[in-house]
């Protein structure tokens, strides 16, 4: 619970956690920590791939490219606006069928029988501006978690490039870390110590 001034008390709702170091799809990975996973709008189109699409796909720059934007919700709730772009040959595919309630990868992996393999991921923190601010109902300049993915499938063949947009404070990130070898850092002199 939490109390904000003139407002009222409030149950704080239970953050939605995902593993950092697992190559996995949104509706898989709500559904394994209990959430409800669900798409409130659906936009499906061919685009003109921009130098950051065409960057990622390997594809070049104003290739035609299919685009599936979606709202994903948790428990109704709308956390994250996607916008996936595949590959000609995929897209081709993924446009004659049912994308509204259904996980990307499951469609990838059982219903097109891609073996996803891997996926380059980076995490950055933005300023939300106005169209995520209506999409997400959050504050004018509140902060989100844009995060960009490359997945490949297992012959290192791009399949799609997403990029979202994550309520930061409905996502927690976690993720067990280890280090590669005791001698990448080599004991230091402290600062004013015996020399």
């Amino acid at each position: 619970m939490y109390r904000r001034a003139g407002k009222g008390t409030f149950v704080a709702k239970r953050p939605i956690g995902r593993d950092l170091l697992t190559f996995s799809g949104f509706s898989e990975e709500a559904v394994a920590r209990g959430f409800r996973p669900g798409t409130k709008h659906v936009t499906v189109e061919w685009r003109s791939a921009d130098a950051v699409v065409a960057a990622a796909l390997n594809v070049p720059t104003d290739e035609s490219v299919l685009t599936i934007e979606r709202l994903r919700t948790i428990d109704d709730e709308v956390v994250a606006v996607e916008a996936v772009s595949f590959v000609a040959a995929i897209g081709l595919l993924m446009e004659k069928l049912d994308l509204a309630d259904t996980s990307c990868t499951e469609i990838l992996e059982r219903q097109l029988g891609v073996a996803l393999a891997r996926a380059r991921q980076e995490i950055t923190a933005v300023v939300a501006r106005a169209k995520l601010v209506k999409a997400l109902d959050v504050s004018s300049g509140a902060a989100v978690l844009q995060i960009d993915r490359t997945a490949f499938d297992a012959t290192d063949q791009v399949i799609y490039f997403s990029s979202s947009s994550y309520r930061a404070d409905r996502y927690i990130y976690t993720g067990w870390i280890e280090r590669k070898s005791a001698s990448i850092a080599q004991p230091r002199q402290l600062i004013g110590g015996s020399r």
